[in-house]
């Protein structure tokens, strides 16, 4: 797909390249060296060596801590609505956000455009399936969007940023990051430390990314170079290794920034980077440090989605009450109402694709802590509270699901 607007790239502007392949046009700054990332290490303390992606446990409150509220109210299940079919522009394009108003913007370009840089302008294509038209996108195409959208706004789940597809969002935000998926390329490219208002807040991602085992991976991955994040791995004595080439990797947790699309879980990492074998690269700290300067306000966390004072009820449906929500910040913690009929219970917990959260909870009554989840539990009929949290550790945060299941 091919939309006229002109986007000027720097020659000067530093480019980090991942994978083996790029744009046949130089004046992408494909093959140009990274710049040095002195605000991902400035204020780490040197550490000794650990090949750990999670190096620290953040504390979190714990569940039974207080005592649960009482219920006020109706405190059953609700009819939740459904997310509505997205707005589609004129060429069939889905018109997405998923934090409107948030001081970030992370702009998906699916459309393709006119690119101008160093050695003139070229045309780029979008995002097209092979064999599909190039001048609209067909319904396989539009669902291929609206999932990498959903992806990157998991990657991105706990941030204060607004993952979108729309340009007219971008123009509007504060500041930005752009990533053009396309055709032309595999791999993919990012200027370090481009979020802002200016032509080096760009990227570029092959499409292949978004319909492979990769799950739009790479797209969060550039961004992340675009929030001054380096590739994250292990240091070997003087060799570094991106996670997906180091060969003791467990595939276990997949860091965004080492290339771990192979991995379980994906998300983000704090340990050892790229640019120093000496310093830790806090990717979390970083990103919202990132978005309060280049937005201009906030914290950089996600506004909370659920208080733990005032439980939410759940949604009803046809396989039991569920509900989905997001652990955005260390110590956050959701609280649900329960109402139970009596009998054997599990409250059940996933985590959507991608999601990099791990969650853990209580089920409560006043003060008492009667059991935890994913595990059958015998209650009398009575009203309860379901508390969320996760586990600790600095991987752990992120979206999940919980639901009700009767045995």
């Amino acid at each position: 797909m091919m939309r006229p607007f002109v986007l000027a790239l720097s020659c000067s502007v530093a480019l980090v390249a991942c994978g083996d392949a790029t744009p046949s046009d130089a004046g992408l700054d494909a093959n140009a060296q990274p710049s040095s990332d002195a605000s991902a290490s400035a204020d780490a303390a040197p550490s000794a060596q650990d090949a750990s992606p999670s190096v620290a446990t953040d504390a979190t409150s714990r569940a039974d801590a207080e005592p649960a509220p009482a219920p006020s109210g109706e405190v059953g299940p609700i009819e939740c609505p459904a997310r509505p079919a997205p707005t589609l522009d004129a060429t069939g394009l889905p018109l997405l956000e998923s934090n409107p108003g948030a001081p970030v913007a992370l702009y998906l370009d699916f459309n393709g455009g006119t690119y101008g840089s160093s050695s003139g302008p070229r045309n780029y294509s979008g995002y097209n399936r092979p064999g599909s038209s190039s001048a609209t996108f067909d319904a396989t195409e539009q669902a291929d969007i609206v999932r990498s959208w959903e992806h990157v706004t998991r990657y991105y789940a706990m941030f204060d940023v607004n993952v979108t597809t729309s340009d007219d969002v971008r123009r509007a935000s504060n500041a930005w990051g752009w990533i053009l998926v396309t055709e032309d390329a595999s791999g993919g490219s990012a200027s370090l430390d481009g979020i802002g208002r200016n032509a080096n807040a760009k990227a570029y991602c092959g499409a292949a990314s978004v319909r492979d085992a990769d799950r739009s991976r790479r797209i969060a991955h550039e961004l992340g170079h675009n929030f001054t994040l380096e590739h994250s791995g292990v240091w070997e004595g003087s060799t570094f290794y991106k996670w997906e080439d180091w060969p003791a990797w467990d595939r276990v947790y997949g860091p965004i920034m080492g290339g771990g699309g192979e991995g379980r879980r994906n998300g983000w990492a704090r340990g050892r980077h790229e640019g120093d074998p000496n310093t830790e690269q806090d990717e979390i700290r970083i990103i919202r440090d990132r978005i309060v300067a280049a937005g201009g306000r906030g914290d950089g966390w996600h506004a909370d989605d659920f208080a733990t004072a005032t439980p939410a009820r759940l949604c009803a449906s046809a396989t039991g009450p569920t509900r989905s929500g997001v652990i955005e910040r260390f110590g956050d913690e959701d609280s649900f109402w329960l109402d139970w009929s009596g009998g054997t219970v599990t409250i059940a917990t996933s985590a959507p694709e991608v999601s990099s959260a791990i969650v853990e909870g209580d089920v409560m009554q006043g003060a008492n802590r009667l059991g935890g989840f994913d595990q059958p539990l015998s209650l009398p009929r009575g009203v309860y509270v379901l508390r969320v949290r996760s586990r600790g550790d600095y991987t752990e945060l992120g979206a999940y699901s919980l639901r009700v299941v009767p045995q």
